[in-house]
């Protein structure tokens, strides 16, 4: 089952936010799906402009994204519209997310202003082995991992086929999925109490490695 949590706005006595806790725990509602590592799984769904979703983040989370499925959010002064990634650094525990003043209007049948999916977790500390579509940990388990797709293992592929003018069609109407640096935000101001930091680069260097 899954947990909801509700919080109202104390002028009109509305819900105001609702988050469904998939893993992990939010204002004492705990997710059902059981994880091999500690994780959050957060879909979080605001339903006026300028209300802001507060969450307490383990301090052993040091990796956490959030993905904007619809409408568009401000974590500290950054906005992040629909469709976009936000990478947070792991500074501080406290995490606000407010949804856009400048939205039009309520929410209209139900449907919230903001949709966003909070991942969070703790690092696995193991090697990475990218290669293609598959991640594992070393290079045999990629051979492996190969093979148990070509022999159908892993489930029959998808025989659907999208045409030229498809696809077209598809990029121009989401085009900040497909353009290169547009999906990333290093969102500094994302939690609480963040040392200053002014070179994105610093942030980006910290995110490679083999380890995760």
């Amino acid at each position: 089952a899954r947990m909801t949590a509700k919080s109202k706005n104390v002028e009109n006595d509305k819900i105001a936010t609702k988050t469904i806790v998939i893993a992990g725990e939010h204002s004492g509602k705990r997710g059902s799906v059981v994880t091999q590592t500690d994780v959050s799984i957060l879909h979080v769904q605001i339903m006026e402009p300028n209300v802001t979703w507060t969450h307490i983040l383990p301090e052993s989370h040091k990796t956490a994204i959030i993905y904007v499925r619809r409408g568009s959010i401000y974590v500290g002064e950054e906005r992040v519209p629909a469709h976009y990634t936000a990478y947070l650094k792991s500074h501080g525990t406290n995490l606000s997310v407010t949804s856009d003043p400048k939205s039009s209007s309520k929410s209209n049948n139900d449907q919230p202003i903001a949709d966003f999916i909070l991942l969070a977790g703790e690092p696995i500390n193991e090697p990475i082995m990218p290669q293609g579509s598959m991640v594992m940990n070393y290079p045999n388990e990629i051979n492996q991992a190969y093979q148990d797709y070509q022999t159908g293992k892993m489930g029959i592929p998808w025989d659907h086929t999208v045409s030229d003018e498809d696809w077209k069609a598809h990029t121009e109407r989401y085009p900040s999925f497909y353009k290169e640096g547009k999906d990333l935000f290093y969102v500094q101001s994302a939690v609480n109490n963040l040392k200053e930091w002014s070179n994105k680069e610093d942030a980006e260097v910290s995110k490679r490695g083999n380890d995760v």
